[in-house]
């Protein structure tokens, strides 16, 4: 990968490097000669010219400790000078805005990531490159006994094979990074927030974006905020019905995985990767035969969801009980 010396082969090897050298990516510190190796390839990935998008992407999500270079400003000011029509820039731009008390400025890219033509999806992209990536990593084939304890570790139901020792540490790697940062998007676009009408209808026009998205967290983000911002108004029940739907097919997805029976497609890790979680989950769903569509009357198990779905909003928890008056006497009885 870095013997490649293309941003995205230094990229992958970076992010690949705890998990194949036993580094510890929170310090940055490890024995082995790999580690020792890769204490460069982040700086040489985010040097290489032109720049690429996804490793500048990945630069403004933050750094670790051996990315010495790693200048999170300045690759959000390139890609909103190179790419200013994704929806993705915009969104991090937002976040760092907000971090920084500059409200005007969060709303503008708020408004520039609705209006934005495309949205580059770089999280389904670090998906596929690290996907990729180890898959050029060369391993030999497995012991039937090694197989078997594998496949029992990753929850298989089935013996292990080198993709899918592959595709769980692609999916390790992938999870662990930092994801965009969504809390200060949340925030601007609560509920009970003293907004104008303009940055209410951005909030509603991008959450129905990432309600979209092949990412689950993205989708649950959105469809989530959508049910709560549409309230009780003529989009309320279209959008309850889809956080069904989208619980449906998590929770149903949720129970196959961990089910000591059902073995797990050979693809659904790879396809997650690929494709997002998203499109995994529907397929795991029609492998086992079982509808993508939930059943009249289903309601999801989280009770947060079933209220959300009912009514809209949240359950509230009754205030506890005040104690007894009698038993609360000393020698009372």
């Amino acid at each position: 990968m870095a013997a490649q010396g293309n941003a995205r082969g230094l990229l992958a090897a970076a992010l690949l490097r705890p998990a194949i050298a036993g580094v510890d990516p929170a310090t940055g510190t490890g024995s082995s000669a790999v580690a020792s190796e890769g204490d460069g390839w982040f700086d040489a990935a985010s040097a290489v010219r032109p720049r690429d998008p996804l490793v500048a992407w990945r630069e403004t999500t933050g750094c670790q400790p051996l990315w010495r270079h790693c200048d999170p400003a300045g690759a959000l000011a390139f890609l909103l000078e190179t790419a200013g029509d994704d929806m993705a820039v915009h969104l991090s731009a937002l976040a760092a805005a907000h971090q920084r008390g500059e409200m005007e400025a969060a709303a503008h890219h708020l408004h520039a990531a609705v209006q934005a033509v495309r949205n580059s999806g770089p999280l389904v992209e670090l998906g596929r490159l690290l996907l990729d990536s180890v898959a050029t990593l060369q391993a030999p084939a497995m012991p039937p006994e090694v197989a078997a304890a594998l496949g029992s570790d990753f929850r298989l139901n089935r013996a292990a094979t080198v993709a899918d020792q592959n595709g769980v540490v692609a999916m390790a790697v992938w999870a662990a990074q930092a994801l965009p940062a969504y809390g200060p998007l949340s925030s601007m676009c609560r509920v009970d927030a003293d907004t104008s009408a303009g940055l209410r209808d951005d909030c509603t026009r991008i959450m129905a974006r990432l309600a979209d998205s092949p990412i689950l967290i993205e989708a649950m983000l959105g469809t989530v905020r959508s049910v709560r911002l549409a309230g009780e108004g003529k989009e309320a029940a279209a959008w309850r019905e889809r956080l069904r739907q989208l619980n449906w097919t998590q929770e149903q997805a949720q129970h196959l995985i961990m089910s000591s029976t059902a073995p797990l497609p050979a693809d659904y890790l790879q396809r997650s990767l690929r494709d997002g979680e998203m499109a995994a989950m529907n397929a795991l769903l029609e492998a086992s035969g079982i509808p993508l569509q939930a059943p009249a009357g289903w309601l999801p198990e989280n009770p947060r969801m079933r209220g959300l779905v009912l009514e809209g909003r949240e359950p509230v928890a009754p205030a506890p009980s005040p104690p007894d008056s009698a038993a609360a006497k000393p020698g009372a009885g």
